[in-house]
């Protein structure tokens, strides 16, 4: 009991420590905010002159959305960190190397009051942005709005899941079995998504706009983008075939979470396949760069397997088919697919849908039919160039941001389905099922 008493009392007290350390920060980012309102008051910009910021969560894929939105405007990225698949260079800001002068648990705090001064546009997570770790982090977006400055929000994961709110069971179990901390924590992702909701001009989610976060402004299967003159093919379709070529058709895949990814039954189905007499090797890879996994992709692998838990497809799948890959991913669910069918792209995804009832069947099917896998491929990076290359980020991001500037209603056809194209797919589809 006394031991809980003292517990209890020690946070208390590193509470009330951390919020009168805050009240400085508060009062600066207070004053930031009166003079950046004050200049944005005296000097509108126009559209041409928009200024925009990405970050702070160390993602690259701030990096590959910036070099799209500096095809019509200024953007620099902003990070507190970095991780393993970016370099130094492909980031304008390190927070930590930005204020070299001030005590490093302060420059956060500055660069937040650098952002109310010199940018118009946020682009960031439900994380927030800069003082996401302070406890006065709620006043984030009530700065940007009395500054003017437009939000756009794009989860990326971990800041936007609630477990309890997850359609899929097996994407459940994926993320319990690797990611089991973030259960105690949906409270505070709850009202993260909440406060951004509310506040931010525009939400992007993706495939997880169906798990609970409850808005999309543009339905989109993903707002990821990649630059396709780096990830592309070297290959060239040869004439050998399946089971009697002394080559083994190899099947990559980046495992970074494996019960997530769903490991294991890629695992089984080659073993299966193996004893079948199939030529198939399956080769994981972890923690290697981006330029080691684009050698891999342009000169060993044959077919990519992404996941099966998650419901969707993500970056390295995007790569993937980039590089001509066939992939394998879970399109399944109906719950996630049907709207984006209707109403956004999946109907042009050349994704090979797999989960645990056909992942045996569809392997069989590319591993003997070489044209198949190149036909695949093909179609795969035409999907890549029209709606994840840097060139139709420019053209998604600039009509996104002239909408939200001007006030206006976000309207992106380019990445909505035909209606009419949609109803006579599923038509033709039914009829070839009689």
């Amino acid at each position: 009991m006394q031991k809980a008493l003292r517990l209890k009392n020690s946070v208390a007290i590193q509470y009330i420590f951390y919020f009168l350390f805050s009240i400085p920060e508060i009062i600066l980012i207070t004053i930031i905010t009166i003079v950046s309102f004050a200049y944005r008051f005296c000097f509108t910009k126009k559209i041409t002159n928009q200024r925009i910021v990405l970050g702070s969560v160390p993602l690259i894929n701030n990096v590959y959305w910036k070099k799209a939105i500096n095809k019509f405007a200024l953007a620099k990225t902003y990070t507190s960190a970095l991780y393993s698949n970016s370099k130094r260079h492909d980031w304008d800001i390190i927070i930590s190397e930005r204020w070299r002068f001030a005590p490093s648990f302060f420059r956060s705090v500055l660069s937040f009051c650098e952002v109310l001064l010199k940018y118009d546009l946020i682009v960031t997570s439900y994380s927030g942005f800069a003082i996401n770790d302070r406890p006065y982090w709620r006043i984030q977006a009530i700065c940007f709005k009395i500054c003017k400055i437009k939000t756009i929000v794009i989860p990326y994961g971990s800041d936007a899941y609630i477990y309890s709110r997850i359609n899929s069971n097996t994407l459940l179990h994926g993320l319990l079995g690797d990611y089991p901390g973030a259960a105690k924590n949906s409270k505070s992702i709850e009202s993260r998504i909440n406060y951004w909701n509310n506040y931010a001009d525009a939400v992007i989610p993706g495939f997880m706009g169906f798990d609970g976060i409850g808005r999309w402004d543009v339905l989109v299967c993903s707002p990821l983008i990649i630059d396709t003159s780096f990830w592309c093919s070297n290959k060239e379709m040869n004439s050998q075939s399946n089971q009697n070529s002394s080559k083994p058709v190899v099947i990559g895949h980046f495992p970074n979470h494996k019960i997530f990814k769903g490991t294991k039954y890629i695992e089984a189905a080659v073993e299966l396949l193996q004893a079948e007499g199939f030529n198939v090797e399956l080769r994981i890879y972890n923690n290697i760069s981006n330029y080691q996994v684009s050698d891999l992709m342009k000169n060993e692998i044959d077919i990519y397997f992404d996941q099966i838990n998650f419901i969707g497809y993500g970056m390295a799948a995007i790569e993937a088919m980039a590089c001509s890959l066939p992939v394998l991913a879970n399109l399944q669910d109906k719950n996630y697919t049907d709207a984006l069918k209707y109403y956004s792209h999946l109907m042009d995804c050349p994704i090979v849908s797999v989960d645990q009832t056909n992942l045996l069947s569809e392997l069989r099917k590319l591993i003997v039919s070489e044209s198949l896998r190149h036909d695949i491929g093909i179609n795969g990076r035409k999907y890549v160039e029209r709606y994840h290359s840097i060139e139709s980020g420019a053209v998604f991001f600039k009509q996104l941001i002239y909408s939200l500037v001007h006030n206006s209603k976000i309207d992106l056809k380019l990445f909505e389905s035909n209606p009419k194209l949609v109803l006579k797919t599923f038509d033709s589809l039914r009829d070839k099922n009689r």
